[in-house]
C-alpha cells in the first residue's frame, strides 16, 4: 500500500546525530512497512533483502529490529529468526485494554496540562481526519492514518507524565496497525471519523472527565468495529 521510502509513522527526534539518525530512518521505514501491512502478520524478516531494499546499513536495521520488537510489532524468535508479530483476538484484547487504561488517563492529565497551542494544532488535525475519512481511496485513507497517529501521540506526549507518555509510545504503532486491518476488510470512512471531535471539545473545555470518557468510547468503538470485521 505504502513506497518502500514513504514515512508515515515516526517518533524521530530531530536533534538526533547523524548515526542515531541512520538507526531511527530504519526504524520510521520498517515500522511504516509493518503498520501499513505491507509486511504481512507472520512474515520472516530476510535482513540482508530489507537492507538492500531500504539502502541501509545491516546495524541501524538490527538496531531498528529490536525497537520494533519492543513495540510488539516483530518477534525475535530462537536461533535469531525475526517474524512480523500475528494478529490473533488475544493480541487485539490486550491492545485495547492498554490503550484504555494508558490513553484515558493521559487524556484526563492533558486537559489540565496541555498548552493552548497544542490544543489548537489537535483541533486542524481533527478537521483534516474528518475530512480524509471520507474519501475511499488508499492513498487517502494512509494520509488519514498517519494524522491519526499523530493525534494520539500528540495527546500522549502533552500529558505532561513521561512514564505514561513513554508506554502510550510502546503500544501506539501496534494499534495503528489495526487501522490498515480495518481498511483492508471494509470499514467504513465514516466510522473512523466520529469520536476525535468529541476529544477535542473537552480538551477545549478542560474538562478531563469529559475528554476521559471520550476517549474512552472512542478505543471502545474501535475495538467492536474490529472484532465484527474478524
Amino acid at each position: 500500500m505504502v513506497q518502500p521510502d514513504k514515512v508515515l509513522f515516526t517518533f524521530r527526534d530531530n536533534g538526533a546525530s547523524s548515526a542515531e539518525r541512520q538507526s531511527d530512518g530504519a526504524l520510521d521505514h520498517l515500522r511504516t512497512m509493518i503498520i501499513t501491512l505491507d509486511l504481512e502478520p507472520g512474515a520472516v524478516i530476510n535482513e540482508p533483502a530489507l537492507s538492500q531494499q531500504l539502502g541501509f546499513g545491516r546495524t541501524p536495521l538490527h538496531e531498528a529490529i529490536v525497537k520494533l520488537a519492543e513495540e510488539h510489532l516483530l518477534v525475535v524468535l530462537p536461533h535469531r529468526s525475526v517474524v512480523v508479530a500475528p494478529l490473533s483476538i488475544s493480541d487485539l484484547q490486550q491492545i485495547y485494554e492498554a490503550r484504555t487504561v494508558l490513553e484515558c488517563a493521559a487524556v484526563r492529565l492533558a486537559a489540565q496540562r496541555m498548552p493552548q497551542t497544542q490544543i489548537d494544532m489537535l483541533d486542524e488535525k481533527e478537521r483534516v481526519l474528518e475530512t480524509l475519512a471520507q474519501s475511499p481511496e488508499a492513498a487517502d485513507f494512509c494520509r488519514w492514518a498517519a494524522v491519526h497517529f499523530e493525534f494520539h501521540y500528540l495527546i500522549a506526549k502533552a500529558c505532561g507524565n513521561e512514564y505514561l507518555s513513554d508506554s502510550i509510545r510502546r503500544v501506539l504503532p501496534a494499534s495503528m496497525r489495526l487501522d490498515f486491518f480495518l481498511f483492508r476488510r471494509g470499514a467504513k470512512g465514516k466510522d473512523r471519523a466520529k469520536y476525535h471531535v468529541g476529544i477535542v471539545e473537552a480538551l477545549k473545555a478542560r474538562d478531563g472527565q469529559v475528554a476521559e470518557e471520550a476517549m474512552r468510547r472512542h478505543i471502545a468503538s474501535s475495538k467492536e468495529r474490529t472484532l465484527s470485521l474478524l
